[in-house]
């Protein structure tokens, strides 16, 4: 029979109605193989826990404390190198991908960028949004870790190709290794607080490491710049570092969380560019006065061209280096707010910190800047 479908339909013609529902066959498996694939990611991978019970508990290295060599060996394993495959950027044109200016304020604490510089930042989120060492590692061939617990983050993370090396973990609040419960939602996620024990929703199942033992596993415990985006537990984490065995140049916390009942989570860097109102411009050691907006990593051509021919950056560091431009690096910073100025969990930071010689230079955006004294430059 010749005709349409509709009449073939309209006849019913075996052939038609035999395509019609392998048709609605086909379309039926295809849906039935995604969802499979959603159910086995949200419910499989990621868990909808509803009691006390943490499934952590039977891991043979909960519990585990920060010095523990067995813990590093652990961490070390779990550590996923750097990748060696072209950037997988949204944003192939951008410099200075952090929120504020940040990574070119730090990058102008240090004079000389021929040395190999390193870094290490908890709460990476994708790598490349809001992030506060792409700018250090593709311009100026820092190297280091990047630790960010979500695992959708993580995915993402992996997928841009940071020549940095991953760990896919939250930053313990003790000194010992434990699983805890994240809690996803949207863009961001968190830490489960005690009272939605029992609610409805997506949590994971993620390992929390002590911040000494993760930088013993990665061979950072001599760190030029060390980033805490934890939203809350930064002050918790820094008080775990045994500081006479690390040496840390430059810390960088997210600080505005620190009095929040959230305190806890490792995790995607947040929107607000909330500032203290003081915005009179800190004047970095060895550069000219600047203003807002104004780059603090300015360097002159032939500094720029010493530290092309650096044999540690690649082809495509060195290209980017020459053509850097003062737009490219730019940022508003601020004076150092006064003690009255800060809450109880800020002030205990700055008390944390000048407990261990490190200065309180500036804050940028959320962040505080501390830098330690009598250090290499």
């Amino acid at each position: 029979m010749r005709g349409s479908c509709a009449e073939a339909l309209l006849f019913s013609s075996p052939c038609c109605l035999t395509t019609s529902r392998h048709r609605v066959a086909l379309i039926g498996a295809v849906v039935g193989v995604t969802l499979f694939v959603l159910l086995r990611v949200l419910i499989i991978d990621t868990l909808v826990w509803n009691d006390n019970t943490a499934r952590s508990a039977s891991s043979p290295w909960s519990g585990a404390l920060q010095d523990s060599v067995e813990l590093v060996r652990k961490i070390s394993s779990d550590i996923q190198e750097a990748s060696v495959k072209p950037y997988n950027l949204s944003r192939v044109d951008t410099s200075d991908f952090s929120q504020n200016g940040q990574s070119c304020y730090i990058a102008g604490l240090f004079e000389s960028h021929g040395v190999s510089r390193t870094f290490l930042e908890a709460g990476a989120y994708n790598g490349e949004d809001l992030s506060n060492t792409l700018y250090l590692e593709r311009n100026l061939g820092w190297s280091g870790l990047l630790v960010e617990p979500d695992p959708w983050s993580f995915w993402a993370l992996r997928r841009r190709n940071r020549k940095a090396r991953l760990l896919q973990a939250c930053l313990s609040p003790t000194t010992s290794a434990s699983m805890m419960t994240l809690k996803q939602s949207g863009e961001m996620s968190r830490l489960r607080k005690p009272e939605e024990v029992g609610q409805r929703g997506i949590f994971a199942a993620v390992a929390c490491y002590p911040l000494y033992a993760v930088m013993q596993a990665s061979g950072l415990t001599e760190l030029d710049y060390l980033a805490l985006d934890l939203e809350g537990a930064e002050l918790q984490v820094l008080q775990t570092l045994p500081w006479n065995t690390v040496n840390i140049t430059v810390v960088q916390v997210e600080a505005s969380h620190l009095d929040s009942t959230e305190a806890g989570k490792n995790s995607p860097k947040k929107k607000s560019t909330r500032n203290f109102q003081r915005s009179l411009p800190l004047q970095p050691r060895s550069t000219p006065a600047i203003r807002h907006r104004t780059p603090v990593a300015r360097r002159d051509e032939a500094s720029h061209s010493r530290v092309a021919r650096s044999k540690d950056m690649t082809s495509e560091q060195r290209k980017a280096l020459q053509h850097i431009k003062a737009a490219d690096c730019v940022g508003t910073y601020n004076t150092p707010p006064t003690m009255d100025e800060l809450s109880p969990g800020q002030k205990q930071l700055v008390e944390l910190m000048a407990k261990h010689n490190y200065k309180f230079l500036t804050s940028i955006g959320e962040d505080f800047i501390f830098r330690k004294s009598s250090t290499r430059k």
